[in-house]
């Protein structure tokens, strides 16, 4: 009886330490294209796109050019006074020099968002500076490449976040210094600026319904990395408690 289970605990043993190797099956190696290969080719587009330098920022760039516009025609069409909402010259001059500071600062954003994105245009080539990262990595045995394609997916990941980023700050903060404009122009006179400071705030989401090439990239390759282990249905038949066999249904999970 000894001889028996012990025989039958070393074949549990062998055929572990023979399924093992099978079982271990890494996604960011089995998924194509690997996020290595996705970089080189985003790498080949940053540099043979002639186009890239008002392409890849284009929402935010446009949404920068409606601030910096409506910022200088509403600072250059002020409200005329109004003795039904200002009570004396004085208070009128104090809403103005407020109204002259709020549409300075939407000027000011639009400059500074395109100062910013015109700049990242020409120096910020995320794709590009990961592939010479990724070049410089060992990939003589199964480890290297598993470990080349985990960096790989931390850049996609690190170029995806800084769109996001850049999207969402500059919605909120390009919406906020339009609506403080809002209250004024309502009293004002010009129907031209009553129109430009609700169309500025709207256009501030442009970044975030049109999104970065970053995100779509990353997106992507965390779609086809899904497919990979996702659960796989199968008919099988399973014992129940008495040993009896009974058509069932079998999940199989591929890692």
């Amino acid at each position: 009886m000894k001889f028996i289970i012990s025989f039958t605990f070393s074949l549990i043993i062998v055929a572990q330490s023979q399924a093992e190797p099978l079982q271990l099956r890494y996604p960011e190696l089995m998924v194509t294209p690997r996020a290595s290969d996705r970089i080189k080719m985003e790498a080949d587009n940053e540099q043979n796109n002639p186009g890239r330098w008002y392409k890849t920022h284009t929402p935010i760039q446009l949404a920068s050019l409606m601030s910096l516009i409506t910022g200088t025609y509403v600072k250059n069409n002020e409200p005329a006074y109004d003795s039904t909402r200002w009570s004396n010259q004085g208070e009128y001059r104090d809403d103005i020099d407020e109204f002259r500071s709020q549409a300075s600062f939407l000027q000011l954003n639009g400059v500074a968002w395109l100062a910013l994105t015109t700049y990242m245009s020409y120096n910020y080539t995320p794709y590009t500076d990961a592939d010479k990262a990724l070049r410089k990595l060992p990939v003589k045995s199964k480890r290297d490449h598993l470990t080349r394609e985990r960096i790989a997916e931390e850049h996609l990941y690190d170029a995806y976040i800084v769109g996001q980023r850049m999207s969402w700050i500059f919605a909120v903060s390009n919406f906020a210094f339009a609506m403080t404009l809002q209250d004024m122009t309502d009293e004002s006179s010009s129907n031209e600026a009553k129109l430009l400071v609700p169309i500025t705030a709207i256009a501030s989401f442009l970044p975030i319904f049109i999104k970065y090439r970053s995100y779509e990239v990353y997106q992507q390759h965390e779609t086809y990395k899904k497919k990979i282990y996702g659960p796989v249905a199968s008919p099988s038949l399973l014992a129940d408690n008495k040993g009896r066999l009974a058509p069932g249904l079998q999940l199989t999970f591929n890692f």
